[in-house]
């Protein structure tokens, strides 16, 4: 999977050790598929125990999600690589935005630590730069200073489409926003105007 260049963009070489922050950056910054495949297996022990664990989570959560990939990819895409561990061939993870806007903010409240990944732009890891997607970070086209975004997760695939998870600081509070949407920064930013305005 780490070969091919349309499910991932940090080339990892065979015989080299990585760190785990390094492919934290790169699952996080870049959305590299391989990168959170192997995140999963490190914590796991397998790609299907990961899923498990998965599963098991949302259900603590009261979720009504169902996972299938620890990367978001579907089984279409996962199939070619051993990673095929349940539901049809075209099954993808399914995610309400009410699930992704609680998940959005256990990340942010249980995992503080995690929003500086998020948060990065752009960076580089074992000589190979880190593009992150989300155009509403500082320095990007839809950055709304005011607004304060820190951060959060921008996705793709052929059957979800455009995704975004964007996370914004109010005072002490935080402000998580699920989009599904082909203008999903602006969409964001207009959302998140409305909520300071009426929200104190």
């Amino acid at each position: 999977m780490a070969k091919n260049p349309n499910l991932n963009c940090f080339h990892v070489k065979k015989g080299k050790k990585y760190t785990v922050k390094e492919i934290m950056s790169s699952a996080i910054i870049d959305s590299d598929n391989n990168s959170a495949i192997r995140l999963g297996q490190w914590v796991a022990g397998s790609n299907k125990k990961f899923i498990t664990m998965m599963n098991k989570q949302a259900k603590l959560w009261h979720l009504s999600a169902n996972f299938v990939s620890a990367s978001g990819l579907e089984n279409s895409d996962l199939a070619p690589y051993g990673y095929y561990v349940k539901g049809a061939w075209s099954s993808g993870n399914l995610l309400s935005a009410k699930d992704l806007a609680i998940i959005g903010y256990h990340v942010a409240h249980d995992y503080p630590s995690l929003m500086k990944f998020f948060a990065t732009p752009e960076m580089y890891v074992a000589g190979q730069k880190l593009h992150n997607y989300n155009d509403t970070l500082p320095g990007r086209k839809y950055n709304v200073k005011s607004l304060k975004t820190d951060g959060m997760k921008t996705g793709w695939t052929p059957r979800s489409g455009y995704c975004f998870v964007g996370s914004y600081k109010k005072g002490t509070g935080r402000i998580v926003v699920v989009l599904h949407d082909k203008n999903e920064f602006s969409d964001a930013n207009k959302l998140v105007k409305f909520t300071y305005k009426h929200r104190s």
